[in-house]
């Protein structure tokens, strides 16, 4: 079996630690099919792949919609939903997630 290097990324990811912040900071309260993990997933995918806009994201996400499945995301969200995650979940979910993380020190 195949694991992708963003598939490793996210097996070092505590989905219930992520789900205990999402609680937290009510981000999934007003979603519509697009909860705060597919948006997580999706923003990190937009760092990975230096995407320069949404409409790239979007479509990148298509593209890998079957070899994300397992990381939970069914399906990619459309560039108005993104858009408008983007402006109303609030950030603070991600930055509590970033510091939740135990660092790895050498």
């Amino acid at each position: 079996m195949k694991i992708t290097l963003f598939a490793q990324i996210f097996q070092k990811i505590n989905r219930e630690s992520f789900n205990k912040l999402a609680e937290k900071f009510e981000s999934n309260k007003y979603s519509k099919g697009n909860d705060a993990w597919s948006h997580f997933v999706t923003m990190v995918f937009c760092q990975f792949s230096k995407s320069n806009s949404l409409n790239d994201v979007c479509n990148g996400m298509r593209s890998a919609t079957g070899d994300l499945n397992h990381l939970g995301v069914t399906k990619a969200m459309k560039r108005s939903s993104l858009a408008y995650n983007n402006q109303h979940r609030k950030w603070e979910l991600f930055q509590a997630m970033y510091f939740s993380q135990p660092s790895k020190r050498v």
